[in-house]
């Protein structure tokens, strides 16, 4: 429901001269109560059984006598949001809750007037982790009408604060400790916040302010999956107008006291922004997500951190007094693009409570009453586990130079594209050996162990699924390839079936990717003869570019 709170406001005696009709058009556009005045939405749910996504005649049944009872006229749009509960992969539950709301939500554009806006969202189980009381396994219906289309399925709620002594004071515990991402949505530059959630309170209440409004808007922070990667995971996100959160930041509400001396917006200074101070801070995200890779020659140390949580147009330091900046650059490479990089000097690593700063807006002295006390000694040691990376920075290129028992020729050197992810590797190779004959060749690896012998000791605590993206390794896999040979005599398809060995270097631009080994047995589908097994025996080397 959409809520506005406000209160009885007096009217000059001028209003008196407008015509009836010209008041009752008003007083509809800013209805007065006491407290509050809702417009126009409403929520119907279906529920469903345990794995079952069909739309049975009762509920369809059920959502007539519930949509016509509704005048068709008035209905401005409609969003239907499909849930599963916890119980099985998270895959398919968020699988299933699409194809809940899909299915409603083609029943509804079929006894809809043509036109009226109908549109489906999935969350999965992600209310289920919340509320574990509720019965998860239903599809919403939120219905919107008298003009008031929203484009999310969220909740504006607003607090009259005028002629009050409740005052709002700057949230320094979410502007310490959120990311913040700027951008512009086609008419108004848009704020995204997040923060993560063992940094974050959902029992606070936290507000923004537009200059000159009586009415504080309430954040709506919704637990969403945000990065990519090994560092996409739930987080607490919320979106505020830019103008809004330059003047004003984030606010909790407060009782004024007789010793105010907090940055704080009353009634009688609701038209001045905040004096917003900047200070030299520890940024969070970078220190959550940070990777540190040993340049072995150097001594030093290589910084990875995601492009997310880096603004190109501020400045980092390793110190708090200004005297060692960060240099951020990037590297050339699909599988570089998600990445900063930075070089840190190991002196700067023999103090634990190292961090990385950068200026905030924040209020001192701190005026909400949520303080939370952000850990620096955040890198800790990794146990590495074979896990998917995803994402475009998966695909990986390069060169191959590879020798196999076909004949006294067969040593060729090949382009390769490969797609790493959590234990199956796909590859396809183009290119010549040492008799001129065209080699075409794919593959598809299945990993069995890994084990990384140079293991790297800083990985930030909020880091998952590193292996293939930081650590070299000793991977032992099973595989099967299929590859063609043009040769003028007699072409080749062999299909083979193998086990094998590498050590995988997963360096971050060109440079030696591995050496491989395999071993085991293969047949040629074009022989003269029929099939024909024999032992198949292929090494090689790759590098990345």
């Amino acid at each position: 429901m959409i809520r506005k709170r406000n209160q009885k406001t007096r009217l000059p005696w001028w209003m008196g001269l407008f015509s009836f009709s010209l008041k009752t058009s008003l007083l509809c556009i800013i209805f007065v109560c006491s407290k509050q005045f809702v417009s126009a939405q409403e929520i119907f749910s279906i529920y469903y059984p345990s794995g079952d996504s069909k739309l049975l005649d009762d509920n369809k049944q059920e959502i007539n006598k519930y949509i016509f009872s509704h005048d068709l006229r008035k209905i401005d749009s409609l969003q239907v949001i499909g849930y599963a509960d916890s119980t099985g992969k998270k895959k398919l539950n968020l699988k299933l809750s699409r194809k809940r709301a899909e299915k409603v939500k083609n029943y509804l554009i079929g006894i809809l007037p043509a036109k009226t806006p109908v549109t489906s969202l999935a969350r999965g189980e992600e209310n289920a982790l919340r509320n574990p009381n509720e019965n998860h396994r239903r599809v919403e219906i939120h219905l919107f009408y008298g003009g008031k289309r929203l484009a999310e399925d969220t909740t504006e709620l607003y607090e009259y604060f005028g002629n009050t002594k409740t005052c709002f004071v700057l949230s320094d515990s979410v502007m310490k400790n959120c990311n913040i991402i700027r951008f512009n949505d086609g008419r108004t530059n848009q704020v995204i916040l997040e923060m993560e959630p063992h940094l974050f309170s959902n029992k606070q209440v936290y507000y923004t302010l537009t200059k000159g409004s009586q009415y504080a808007k309430i954040i709506k922070w919704k637990l969403e999956m945000s990065g990519e990667g090994w560092w996409r995971h739930e987080r607490y996100r919320a979106r505020i107008k830019a103008a809004d959160f330059e003047s004003y930041g984030v606010l909790t509400k407060k009782e004024v006291r007789a010793d105010n001396n907090e940055c704080m917006v009353c009634d009688k200074d609701m038209s001045t922004p905040l004096k917003l101070k900047s200070e030299l801070l520890p940024e969070v995200y970078i220190m959550q997500h940070v990777q540190l890779r040993k340049k072995i020659p150097e001594g030093e140390y290589l910084l990875i951190v995601p492009q997310d949580y880096v603004s190109p147009a501020r400045s980092y330091y390793f110190d708090k007094n200004y005297d060692q900046p960060v240099e951020w650059h990037t590297k050339i490479g699909m599988r570089n693009r998600p990445y900063y990089f930075a070089v840190v000097p190991s002196a700067y690593l023999k103090n634990k409570e190292w961090s990385i700063y950068s200026n905030r807006s924040i209020c001192l002295p701190a005026g909400d009453s949520l303080q939370i006390a952000y850990p620096l000694d955040t890198l800790n040691p990794h146990q590495c586990l074979p896990e998917s990376r995803g994402g475009l920075n998966a695909l990986e290129y390069g060169l191959e130079a590879t020798f196999w028992n076909y004949d006294f020729r067969a040593a060729a050197i090949s382009a390769y594209a490969q797609y790493t992810g959590t234990r199956f590797e796909y590859s396809l190779n183009a290119g010549v050996d040492l008799k001129a004959r065209i080699q075409v060749m794919v593959k598809t690896d299945y990993l069995i162990f890994s084990f990384d012998p140079y293991k790297q000791p800083f990985i930030g605590n909020a880091n998952r699924s590193m292996i293939h993206d930081f650590h070299p390794t000793l991977a032992a896999y099973a595989g099967s390839n299929l590859t063609f040979l043009n040769d003028r005599l007699q072409a080749g398809l062999v299909h083979a079936l193998y086990i094998g060995a590498a050590y995988k270097n997963n360096p971050f631009s060109f440079a030696l990717d591995r050496f491989y080994t395999n071993v085991g047995i293969s047949t040629n589908y074009l022989n003269a003869g029929g099939l024909n097994f024999s032992l198949y025996l292929q090494v090689g080397v790759k590098f990345k570019i």
